[in-house]
């Protein structure tokens, strides 16, 4: 008795495609996220918000591009210089800092 598997009628290339086709869209749907977070926009979280609840309605998703591409940015953090005064330098970590008082005395060994 020959017996055959059924074909599932999907190969390692149609698999291939399908992943490739789910994490290209995927990036395009969180594309304003995507340009708001790296833009370091200060409504980043709102643009998030707007996209993933709006953003399939296609308008959403416009608003919400506009959105991270407009708008106020979050400054920079300073650059620490390179070089600079030194920094001062702090007591020795210890429980006893500062130390009680009267100090104790060295002990006189004879």
């Amino acid at each position: 008795m020959n017996m055959q598997l059924a074909d599932s009628g999907t190969s390692a290339g149609d698999n291939i495609l399908g992943a490739v086709i789910l994490i290209t869209g995927l990036v395009l749907y969180f594309l304003p996220v995507i340009i708001a977070v790296t833009g370091r926009q200060r409504n980043a979280g709102s643009v998030a918000v707007v996209d993933i609840f709006l953003g399939w309605t296609g308008i959403g998703w416009v608003v919400a591009l506009a959105m991270a591409v407009s708008g106020v940015t979050n400054p920079k953090p300073p650059e620490s210089p390179a070089s600079g005064p030194p920094m001062a330098s702090l007591p020795p970590a210890s429980p006893w800092y500062p130390p009680p008082w009267p100090p104790p005395q060295p002990s006189q060994r004879a």
